[in-house]
């Protein structure tokens, strides 16, 4: 191996764990980039997939929406870990794509109907979300509870 190998790996290395060191009170900044960094990533991913089957979907913000206020109100409600929450979030945003996917299929709904269809859908959920105020916030949105003092692995706090 040659010295410019072992810098680089290095150098690597050193990139790797950079978002895990204390900067001086910038560790919320890191953490709020990585979720950017992944909401963005779920919707470019999104966007390809549905691209690659040729059909159009404006919904996806349905989904997505589904899942965090599914996490997020079993955590604030129930104090339900957020990592067994995310796994129901994920069935409970499965159930709404194939209960969507259901009669688009059936009834051989494609093209601009899909895409009205996905929209629809998407604009069922914000309403939905906006009109059960109590439980989410309605347009204000939804606060995390605290966990307290000491914050935790298991909050993911």
């Amino acid at each position: 191996m040659t010295a410019a190998r072992g810098l680089a790996g290095v150098a690597l290395a050193l990139l790797a764990v950079l978002p895990w060191v204390p900067m001086g009170g910038m560790r919320e900044y890191v953490v709020f980039v990585m979720v950017q960094i992944f909401i963005w990533s779920f919707i470019g991913q999104a966007w390809s997939l549905m691209g690659r089957f040729g059909l159009v979907s404006l919904g996806h913000g349905a989904f997505l929406g589904v899942g965090a206020y599914t996490s997020t109100l079993l955590w604030n409600f129930y104090g339900l870990t957020p990592w067994l929450g995310t796994l129901v979030a994920m069935a409970a945003a499965v159930v709404l794509a194939l209960v969507v996917a259901y009669p688009c299929s059936r009834f051989w709904i494609i093209g601009h109907y899909f895409a009205l269809v996905t929209l629809a859908v998407g604009e069922v959920i914000r309403l939905l979300l906006i009109a059960e105020r109590d439980w989410t916030g309605g347009s204000l949105g939804l606060t995390v509870k605290p966990v307290g003092r000491d914050a935790s692995l298991w909050a993911l706090q």
